[in-house]
Parts: structure tokens; C-alpha cells; sequence
């Protein structure tokens, strides 16, 4: 999964709510997935904006201290 940029977002968002095409056509015009754009047009309906979602975390490293050192 590509990170879009924020200025991407809302020109595709723009051109959406300015009724410039449909999901389909914007998605061809601006080289993104249809989903993409539906994603996109949710969460700002949800949250108010199109800003990513922050990163959920992740696994904890299991090599840490000397051994970490040794293996850098």
C-alpha cells in the first residue's frame, strides 16, 4: 500500500464533491484505485477530513541491548 499525499487526497476529494466524475472516472484521471477514493470520501465523512490514519504500532523488537549492538 502507496502513502498518498495530502494534496492528492484533496484534489481527488474536490473533484468529487465538485461533480467533475464519477468515482470510477476520477480514479482513472488521477491513477488510483476506485476503493481508494471510496476510502478516502468515508473518512471524511466519518472524521472530517482525509488525513491517514496513524500508524497502529507494530511488533516490539526481540533483539535489544548487547545483542542488538553486536548484530549493528
Amino acid at each position: 500500500m502507496s502513502l498518498y499525499s495530502m494534496d492528492l487526497r484533496e484534489r481527488v476529494v474536490a473533484a468529487h464533491q465538485a461533480g467533475e466524475g464519477s468515482i470510477r472516472e476520477l480514479a482513472d484521471v488521477f491513477h488510483v484505485a476506485k476503493n481508494t477514493i471510496e476510502n478516502w470520501l468515508r473518512r471524511l465523512r466519518e472524521t472530517g477530513n482525509v488525513a491517514p490514519l496513524p500508524h497502529g504500532g507494530g511488533v516490539a523488537a526481540t533483539i535489544r541491548g548487547e545483542r542488538l549492538d553486536t548484530l549493528c
